[in-house]
């Protein structure tokens, strides 16, 4: 007897009343009677293998092993931000449905493709006066995109926007896309004031406002020529060793009251630096920079070339009014200064009596002990994200102490136009993890000044 197997299909045995009788598709005996052979076959078993292109972009399920002639469904699960495209096996395309059901008869591979979504992110400027945007366009799913924002002159920018909400406060914005997403780049008006101020306004009394200079106070004694800093966060620092009443190069250290007037003490020349008469410098006796000695004050004695260039224009905040600045006023946020380092500089920022808290998260305000890498600050976020809303930096210049020049980036030191007797003057003092404006030193060290009007 000879058994032939079907397609699909292995020849196992031949039995007789449920007994194996032999294992060959040929069987060969005597008959010596009646007798009932069986010929077993088995259905051969595949591998149905199933994955996913590319493999984030979803699940499969229903592969396994499956025997010859059975059914098998293959099903495609997109993930988030994709859509299933097609099967394919060995490269040829079987179907384009999620779900995929064929007749098993050989081991196969399948394949079901996905593809990334592909969103639209548009920008745009808001006034449209106010600047241009770029970096919209269309992205795929997860993929980074960057929009940036430039001002035009006379604005400054703001912020980012989705649907009126908020997403960022820096001209530069990255984020990855999963949706289709409208920003919107708002600018303010940037208002136009006198050479050298700046726009934030800040109480220094219950009645008064004041508006800083645009950086510290510099002089050249060659020329005889004053000028504010380019930066909020220029500083000289160890070239202010230099000080002489020739020298060609610009220091912002100085003594009290040093102003250029005649006020009849010894030292009252910018470039004096003799510390062993602390009484000789600014006005003799106890005698403020103001009313008959104003003219010792610096910014009211001189013309300031890129201040308005005119005299009278300037002058320094009195003791009581620094303390009102930091420790006092009332403002919109609630946040009068904060600790930072702003380009690598280390200094204080003393924020307007309107700042909103949209322009820019600062950590740690109003807390003189903090230390200054509380918040860390590009030149870049600087200008378009606090200095263009008004805020104010001082810088840690340091001290000098006759040509010896100390604390550069550790301390930032700054006089007031108030005196304390004949010998001392109130100055504010910013260092690492403090802040105060108590404890008058002598008039002669060489001291930061930022002027007001």
């Amino acid at each position: 007897m000879s058994a032939t197997k079907a397609t699909g299909y292995n020849f196992l045995k031949w039995t007789e009343n449920g007994t194996q009788v032999s294992t060959n598709t040929s069987y060969t005996f005597n008959v010596t009677g009646n007798r009932t052979l069986v010929a077993q076959f088995q259905a051969q078993s595949y591998t149905i293998s199933a994955s996913a292109n590319p493999s984030n972009g979803g699940t499969v399920s229903g592969g396994g092993t499956y025997t010859y002639g059975q059914s098998c469904t293959l099903t495609a699960n997109h993930a988030t931000g994709y859509t299933f495209v097609k099967w394919t096996k060995n490269g040829t395309q079987v179907s384009t449905n999620v779900s995929y059901t064929f007749t098993v008869t050989e081991s196969a591979s399948y394949v079901a493709h996905f593809q990334a979504n592909s969103y639209t992110i548009s920008v745009s400027a808001s006034p449209s006066a106010g600047g241009t945007v770029s970096g919209g366009g269309t992205y795929t799913y997860g993929q980074s995109c960057t929009v940036h924002a430039y001002a035009n002159s006379g604005y400054t920018f703001t912020n980012w926007t989705v649907n009126g909400s908020q997403v960022s406060i820096t001209a530069t914005y990255t984020f990855t896309v999963t949706s289709n997403r409208s920003l919107v780049a708002h600018f303010d008006n940037t208002p136009i004031w006198p050479n050298g101020v700046f726009p934030g306004s800040f109480s220094v009394s219950a009645t008064q406002q004041v508006h800083f200079s645009q950086g510290n106070l510099q002089f050249k004694a060659s020329t005889n020529t004053w000028r504010f800093a380019t930066n909020q966060y220029d500083c000289i620092g160890s070239a202010n060793s230099n000080i002489s009443s020739s020298y060609s190069g610009y220091i912002d250290l100085f003594g009290w009251g040093t102003s250029g007037w005649n006020c009849g003490n010894t030292y009252y020349h910018p470039w004096d630096s003799n510390n062993s008469c602390p009484e000789c410098y600014g006005p003799y006796g106890n005698h403020n920079l103001t009313g008959n000695y104003a003219n010792s004050d610096w910014g009211y004695y001189n013309a300031i070339s890129n201040g308005g260039n005119q005299s009278h224009q300037w002058r320094t905040l009195t003791v009581d009014e620094w303390r009102y600045v930091f420790n006092t006023r009332t403002t919109n946020s609630g946040i009068r200064f904060a600790k930072a380092q702003v380009n690598n500089i280390n200094g204080v920022i003393l924020l307007p009596d309107n700042w909103s808290n949209n322009f820019y998260t600062l950590n740690c305000v109003n807390q003189g002990e903090a230390i200054y890498s509380s918040n860390i600050i590009s030149s870049s976020t600087w200008t378009n994200s606090l200095e263009g809303h008004g805020a104010v930096f001082l810088p840690a210049a340091g001290q000098r102490d006759e040509t010896s020049v100390n604390y550069v980036g550790y301390g930032g030191y700054y006089w007031s136009a108030s005196c304390e007797g004949s010998s001392c003057a109130w100055p504010v003092t910013i260092y690492h993890d403090g802040l105060h404006i108590n404890g008058a030193p002598y008039r002669c060290p060489g001291l930061s000044v930022r002027l007001v009007q």
